[in-house]
């Protein structure tokens, strides 16, 4: 048998139509299975019903209708596959001139819509110029962006669309002068010839009822802040399916966003209000979106508690909490995009935890009153406790717990070390302190030995 397949870019057929996307560089693989043996010669014949050869394409060669021998496979590679690609290729392989195996045949079919070639024109000076969009670092969100310079944007700007499978009814589309698609500019649709707005479209030059369609868009001034924009150039494909793309054009003096905060870090209150702020220095003006921890906020939520808001301005971003909770911790992310790219920043929300303050030691004498303070701050107020430094309770009537810690009728046994805990509900702290009681020593009275010797008086 007789196998075709796309090798590159990896595709898997579906009921025998390979889905290309237009303009990829493809690779066409045909292969003997089993393998012939060794001496065989193997010669593959290649044939297609896509692929035209008249002048408007003359810079381009086909392969088809072509002879290959070899002994184990045989490739072909289009550069740039489009619509006029289309069609069934088919391959047939002849072992040493007398066997025929059979032919084996794969639908390939250019999909989607792309800029062809950029953005191209001339310049003031009437100088030709092509800015290339299609590349990684200019990719935004769903589309290319083209910076101008000064000079170049003061001439004729041109771009074009391409369909991969061609318009639908594409003849009587030409036919009647409508244009071959739809235009958007800022998502606002744009006639077919609109030159008040400084937009023109026009049907490619190359255009006819054999030539899959393609789409110009052209600026009929310099390009001006008023012109700035996206632009979706919408075909319809022979499948009557509508397919875009879309190409954001910009003087190059426009920049993607630099997010900035002036507080990186925050400690906030609980109870009390907080408004958390970052600027943008880009240009076009930008959009602003908040997340925490990475959910994303919504821009206004009001509970019976609190309220969340956001303000935004053209280059300044504020989103507000009316009472800081404890779920109110976490890391803020504030988010800029405007058509050139995006930024963001981040902000590390802290609730402040309360404190607990004692002395470090405390003497006191043995049946004594003795009294040790905690000092514990915080919102909302925390309560005090206090344990022994072991963590048992004080259950002694001796010891009465007011915030302060009071031990009458001191005894020994009162040393040690004494925890203060002051817990709220963003936190619970403690504070150590060691009692060191004071006695006055025991004197017992010395023994005499009363046993008198022999001859003692």
């Amino acid at each position: 048998t007789v196998t075709v397949v796309v090798t590159n870019p990896p595709t898997t057929p579906d009921n025998g139509v390979a889905d290309i996307p237009v303009l990829s560089s493809v690779t066409l693989t045909c292969e003997v299975d089993p393998p012939p043996s060794s001496g065989d010669v193997v010669t593959y014949q290649w044939s297609s019903t896509g692929c035209y050869t008249n002048n408007l394409f003359s810079q381009r060669s086909c392969f088809y209708d072509t002879t290959d021998t070899t002994q184990t496979v045989s490739t072909r590679t289009i550069n740039g596959l489009q619509a006029y690609d289309n069609g069934n290729v088919t391959c047939t392989a002849t072992i040493n001139g007398t066997s025929s195996v059979t032919s084996s045949t794969l639908t390939i079919r250019a999909s989607g819509v792309v800029l062809t070639g950029g953005v191209r024109g001339t310049n003031e000076n009437g100088d030709a110029f092509t800015t290339n969009a299609i590349t990684a670092s200019n990719i935004i969100s769903d589309y290319s962006v083209i910076r101008l310079t000064g000079s170049e944007a003061a001439g004729v700007v041109l771009f074009r669309c391409t369909t991969g499978q061609g318009p639908a009814v594409l003849s009587d589309r030409v036919a009647s002068n409508a244009a071959l698609g739809d235009v958007y500019f800022d998502d606002v649709a744009i006639p077919e010839v609109s030159c008040g707005s400084g937009h023109v479209i026009q049907p490619d030059g190359l255009a006819s009822a054999t030539f899959p369609g393609s789409l110009n868009i052209r600026l009929c001034a310099q390009l001006t802040p008023a012109t700035e924009g996206v632009y979706t150039c919408t075909l319809m494909n022979s499948s009557m399916v509508d397919q875009s793309v879309r190409v954001g054009v910009y003087f190059n003096t426009r920049t993607a966003p630099l997010v900035t905060t002036s507080s990186p870090t925050v400690e906030v209150v609980h109870g009390l209000p907080r408004v958390l702020s970052c600027t943008s220095s880009g240009s076009p003006p930008d959009t602003f979106t908040w997340m925490k921890d990475g959910v994303p906020l919504t821009d206004n939520i009001v509970t019976s508690e609190d309220e969340h808001t956001t303000t935004t301005a053209q280059f300044t971003s504020q989103y507000s909490i009316s009472i800081v909770g404890v779920d109110d911790s976490g890391v803020y992310t504030c988010t800029v995009t405007n058509p050139l790219g995006n930024g963001s920043t981040n902000i590390t929300v802290n609730i402040a935890q309360p404190t607990a303050s004692t002395p470090a030691t405390v003497s006191t004498t043995e049946g004594d009153i003795v009294t040790i303070t905690c000092t514990a701050n915080g919102s909302p107020t925390p309560s005090v406790t206090w344990t022994r430094g072991d963590g048992s309770s004080l259950t002694d009537s001796r010891y009465v717990v007011t915030g302060n810690l009071t031990i009458n009728n001191v005894v020994r046994g009162d040393s040690g070390v004494y925890t203060c805990v002051a817990t709220n509900v963003v936190a619970t702290v403690q504070s150590n302190v060691t009692i060191t009681v004071m006695f006055t020593p025991a004197i017992s009275p010395e023994v005499m030995d009363e046993t008198q010797n022999e001859g003692d008086t």
